[in-house]
């Protein structure tokens, strides 16, 4: 086991503690929000976790997913026909446009954390509108709400443990504790072989 393990031990704790404490509170008003807690639970751990850009960077990218997430929803209760075929085409539209922004950013708003914002949205909804569909634009926020809520606690929780711990990532014993190689010969020491003479 490496010397951090302790460290990984406290940040599973945390998120265990987190869903613990969250998960009970959503369920009110004849709505059973629960089942999406939990997605937005682990995707708040992800995003803090993930070796990356900075969390300026990811943080934003993820928000601006999960805005054109709530907008794929729109566009399929509304432009786009409501069959399996509308669902690719809204995916592909929001991905296209989550690559483009990825792109001009050079990098720094990285996909991934764009596209953990959409399958958000998605983990919230998505059981709703295929239930429900006409009454998108009344159901999408509340039902997105307890998601998002829950990822903005986990990604806070777990951020402060690895900003306390002082290392954007946790590394394994294998690039830890990697036997050194042997230093090459100093100028010197070739040059004492060169002028030995052969015998």
């Amino acid at each position: 086991m490496t010397g951090s393990w302790w460290k990984r031990l406290l940040i599973g704790l945390a998120v265990v503690v987190v869903t613990v404490l969250l998960v009970p509170r959503f369920n009110g008003n004849g709505q059973f929000y629960q089942p999406i807690v939990y997605p937005g639970i682990a995707i708040g751990a992800i995003l803090a976790l993930v070796p990356a850009t900075g969390y300026f960077g990811r943080m934003a990218m993820f928000l601006l997913g999960g805005a054109i997430g709530t907008l794929m929803f729109l566009l399929r209760g509304g432009l786009f026909p409501q069959t399996p075929t509308g669902a690719m085409l809204a995916w592909a539209f929001t991905v296209l446009i989550l690559t483009i922004i990825w792109i001009a950013s050079v990098g720094y708003w990285p996909l991934w954390a764009g596209l953990l914002g959409t399958v958000l949205v998605e983990a919230a909804y998505e059981n709703r509108f295929a239930f429900k569909p006409p009454l998108v634009t009344s159901d999408l926020l509340p039902y997105i709400f307890p998601c998002l809520v829950a990822s903005a606690i986990s990604f806070v929780v777990v951020l402060i443990l690895v900003m306390i711990f002082g290392e954007d990532r946790l590394k394994s014993e294998e690039e830890g504790e990697e036997e050194p190689s042997a230093p090459p010969p100093s100028s010197a020491e070739a040059d004492t072989v060169a002028m030995t003479p052969a015998q």
